[in-house]
């Protein structure tokens, strides 16, 4: 997981949020590994408030020494993007 630090909730204050994931299968590669469709977005359990959500293809393991190919992502840098859309308030310079 991402080691960004999340703002608290705009809307209750609560510090304890969650990071969600959503997914389905968007089909194979060449190789025969499976390909997801991820859906990330920070998520307050208290008041339920939910950010903006950061989606991406994510391969299931990687082959490619190491690299996703141009067309993935992963999901270490989804997360790294839905905290940081969390964390972007109105009244930031």
């Amino acid at each position: 997981m991402s080691d960004t630090k999340l703002k608290p909730c705009p809307f209750c204050g609560y510090n304890k949020l969650k990071i969600d994931r959503k997914r389905k299968r968007a089909g194979y590669t060449g190789l025969d590994d499976i390909v997801y469709y991820d859906t990330y977005s920070v998520r307050c359990p208290k008041c339920f408030s939910r950010g903006g959500a950061v989606g991406g293809r994510v391969l299931s393991r990687i082959t490619y020494d190491g690299e996703p190919p141009e067309w993935a992502t992963t999901a270490d840098k989804l997360q790294a993007k839905a905290a940081e859309a969390w964390n972007r308030r109105a009244n930031n310079d």
